[in-house]
Order: C-alpha cells, then structure tokens, then sequence
C-alpha cells in the first residue's frame, strides 16, 4: 500500500474513532443522565438522539457506536502498519484486509441507513458521517489492491488461501483483534463511574428517617422497547423479596400517544405495553410479565394477550383490564409523576425522590440485599 493512501485511510479511521467514541459517550449520557441533549440533535426528524433511543441502537451488550469505534481502531493500526513498513508475512494483508474490512462496514452502513429510513424515519447526521467514511475507506482500499496489479476479488481470496495455511497464526491474530471488542461488551457499561452509589443514596435516605423504620423505596420508570430498561429489571430481580428494599415499577413509554413529553413516537407500542404491565401487575404476574415482555416483545393487543396468558394470567380480565378507565388513570399518573420528577429517558431510578445516575448492574444493587 502506498504511503499516501495508508495516510489518507489513517486520516479516514481517525476522524471515525472520535466521531465514534463521541456517539456512544453521548448513548450513555442519554440513557442515564437527566436533560442531557448530544450536539447533533438538529430536529425530531435528524437527531442521534432519536436514533440513539431505539432498540437498534444497541447490538451484542454494547452500543452500536462502540462497535464501530473498535473497527476504527482496527483501521487506524493497519494505516499505521502500512505507514511504518512493518515486516508484514505477506505484502498485500494490510490493503486487502482493509478491503475485506470495509466492504463489510458498507453493508452494515446499509443496513442502519435502512432502518433509519425505513423503521424510524429519523437519522443520526453523524452516522450518516460515519457511512461516508466507510465508503471511502472501502475506495481508498480497493485503489490500494488495484496498485498491486491485481482484483480485489483475487487479492481476497489469495489472503483467504494464505491464512487458512496457517491457521495458528491466523487464530493468533484476530483473538488479538477481537480481544477489545470482547473486554468491551463484558466492562459495559459496568466502567461507567456513577455520579453517586445508590446505597450510598439509600442509607442517606433511611438516615434521616431514623435507621430501620421504613423499607427503602426504590422507584424504576421503564420502557419495554429499551435495551437499558431490560438489564435494569434484571438486575433488581435480586432484591425485589427483600422486605427492607419496595422495588415500584413506574410506566414511562417512549410514544407520544400517550406521553405528553414527546412530539413523536420512538417506540410504537409502547404505551399498549405499558397497560398491559399495569393488567398484568394488577392479576399478581407482574414480575413474570415483565420478564417476557422484555424477551419477547410483544406490541399488538393480540400478542399481549398471549404472552400474558403464557405467564397465567386470564385472558377475559387480562383483555377487559387493557381499556378500562382504572389502567388509562394509571399510566396517566405514572407518566406525570416522571415528568414532575425530570424523566426523560430510561431508565430512571429514584431512592425515596432522589435521582440515581450509576450504572444499572447487579453489582451496584447488591449492597442494598443486606438491608
């Protein structure tokens, strides 16, 4: 690979890392801190916050965007290999691994401008960024195969020939590549450094209440379609018997159908589904309801029905209870209760009123079991 295309791809992959990094900064902060509003939120319609608050921003425990930093980083080693002349085993791995590495970011640029287009009608402008650098990468090292007098579909499948010859090293090399996407989706979003312990919070609270004399009331405002809100109710599955710690399930869906906050719906279904959990807690399956609903879910009357039938619940009280005048009152004051409180995404976690802003993790709950 020329210096001159190894310095324009280093270039390219540089400016995509800290777009990158930048995206899944602002992905957490949205999901976890109160008003926070990224910089590239134009309009409802070119938003990263739009985007960022929907299922298919999330893939594999991490943020999309964390991905898409670590191929970065990937691209910016093999630039910097080509720049620095290592003594690679074969001349063309970096360009045609490059080649090979970009014609996959295109497809899934693809794929995410579909979805953008056709499931959210909304768009992150810095991911459409981050698309244009993907097609020109997969240019500059397509340019870069070219000089070598060969195809790219040649050059790809004479590296295909060379590694599977030594499949040792090969192995060798992508765990070490892989190896910091694999840490990332164990650590996240567990490194996340909270802004104050929740027990830390929880023993204020009972402090001044006098120690012992009240349960500590922990109040979680979900939505049904947020990756986040699904590893929050897991990991307060653990503490929900204890008779020290009233877990309350607050309903807040992200769909202006029934949340005034919102001008448009992120999340269509989800004032449906957040009646249903109401019906459900109401006949006494809450907690399994809750569990399937997040595995499974359902958005339609009929599938609500059906999944709430799976976990016991009767179908005639279960469907009766879905329109009545009582699960429309209380939705209606779980969502003006959030909104009096400052909710604007979810997860929100609040000890007896106060806001917690750590990480959602059985870890961070833990300490609260002894209590």
């Amino acid at each position: 690979m020329s210096r001159r295309l190894a310095a324009v791809i280093l270039g390219l992959a540089g400016i995509g890392a800290v777009t990158s990094a930048y995206l899944a900064y602002a992905h957490l902060r949205l999901h976890r801190s109160l008003g926070f509003k990224s910089l590239c939120s134009i309009s409802e319609r070119w938003s990263c916050d739009a985007v960022a608050l929907s299922p298919w921003s999330w893939f594999a425990g991490m943020p999309v965007a964390a991905h898409g930093l670590w191929f970065y980083l990937l691209v910016v080693v093999l630039a910097l290999a080509a720049l620095s002349r290592w003594n690679l085993p074969f001349p063309r791995s970096v360009a045609a691994v490059t080649l090979a590495a970009s014609v996959f970011s295109v497809a899934v640029s693809l794929a995410l401008a579909s979805i953008s287009l056709l499931a959210l009608d909304a768009f992150c402008p810095l991911c459409l960024g981050l698309y244009s650098i993907n097609l020109a990468l997969l240019l500059c090292a397509w340019a870069a195969v070219r000089r070598t007098g060969e195809t790219g579909l040649s050059a790809l499948r004479a590296e295909w020939r060379f590694w599977r010859r030594r499949q040792g090293r090969a192995l060798l090399v992508a765990g070490g590549a892989a190896l910091p996407l694999l840490l990332g989706m164990v650590a996240w979003p567990s490194g996340f450094s909270p802004v104050a312990s929740i027990c830390a919070v929880a023993s204020s609270e009972r402090d001044q209440a006098g120690r012992g004399t009240r349960p500590i009331k922990l109040d979680v405002y979900l939505d049904f379609q947020c990756p986040h809100c699904k590893q929050a109710n897991r990991a307060l599955s653990s503490i929900r018997s204890r008779s020290k710690v009233l877990v309350r399930h607050r309903q807040f869906p992200l769909d202006s159908k029934c949340n005034p906050l919102l001008s448009r719906q992120y999340h269509p279904g989800a004032c449906l589904q957040a009646a249903a959990a109401i019906c459900a807690e109401g006949l006494g399956r809450g907690d399994e309801f809750r569990v399937a609903l997040f595995e499974g879910g359902a958005r339609t009357e009929s599938g609500l029905v059906a999944l709430a039938a799976s976990v016991g619940a009767p179908d005639d009280g279960f469907r009766a209870c879905l329109h009545s005048d009582e699960t429309k009152r209380r939705l209606t004051d779980d969502i003006e209760q959030g909104i009096r409180l400052g909710v604007e995404g979810t997860p929100a976690l609040f000890v007896h009123e106060r806001r917690y802003l750590g990480p959602v993790d059985p870890a961070a709950f833990s300490c609260l079991e002894q209590r």
